[in-house]
C-alpha cells in the first residue's frame, strides 16, 4: 500500500535537518567562489579563442600588407541591416 511508503513527520524532519547542514556546508565551503573563478577564467579563454579565429596569422597571408589587401575588400562585402 502506499501509506507505508510515505514517510512520517519525524522522518521527514531529520531529511529536512540533514538537507539544512548540507546546505550551510555547500555556501561556507567556498565552492561557490571556486566554481565562479573557474567558469571566469573558462570564459576568458572562450574570448581569446574567438579573437583568435577571428584574427588570420600573418604566416597564412605572407605580409601584413597583403592582409590589409584581402581583409578590404570582405568588409565591403558586409551586408548590413537596413
Amino acid at each position: 500500500m502506499l501509506v507505508n511508503d510515505i514517510p512520517g513527520p519525524a522522518r521527514l524532519e531529520a531529511v529536512e535537518v540533514v538537507l539544512k547542514r548540507r546546505l550551510e556546508t555547500a555556501r561556507t565551503s567556498g565552492e561557490r567562489d571556486r566554481l565562479k573563478a573557474k567558469t571566469d577564467a573558462l570564459a576568458r579563454v572562450i574570448a581569446q579563442g574567438n579573437a583568435n579565429l577571428a584574427r588570420p596569422p600573418l604566416s597564412a597571408f605572407g605580409s601584413k600588407k597583403l592582409v590589409v589587401e584581402t581583409i578590404r575588400p570582405c568588409r565591403l562585402q558586409v551586408p548590413t541591416a537596413d
